[in-house]
């Protein structure tokens, strides 16, 4: 059975055609209509020749984009928490150090 979405594998010259460069980069969003996810792993244009030799087919992968916005007010744990101006955040720790005098030599180094 075949997928409504997927179509068939783009050949070797229909990937070289889609370059966005003159150095021969593609888009994120041209990828994912190949099915290859961004970053594009190594050997994704090989990959891509040998199912279109076979006659496979490639699904397009779903674009997630921006998330949607929190109604008003409401915000997440990890903003609140970036935000210390927010109710309920933590405003990063102050860490004050004084002088208080010559290193012992038998103290071990900070590092261990």
């Amino acid at each position: 059975m075949q997928d409504r979405e997927s179509r068939p594998a783009p050949s070797p010259e229909e990937i070289t055609a889609a370059s966005t460069s003159p150095h021969g980069s593609w888009s994120a969003k041209q990828l994912r209509e190949w099915g290859v996810p961004w970053p594009p792993p190594a050997g994704w244009r090989k990959e891509l020749a040998r199912k279109h030799a076979a006659g496979e087919e490639v699904v397009p992968l779903r674009s997630y984009g921006k998330p949607a916005e929190s109604p008003a007010g409401v915000r997440d744990e990890k903003a609140r928490a970036a935000d210390p101006t927010a109710p309920g955040g933590t405003a990063p720790a102050r860490v004050l150090v004084t002088d208080i005098g010559p290193v012992d030599p038998r103290d071990p180094p900070p590092w261990l």
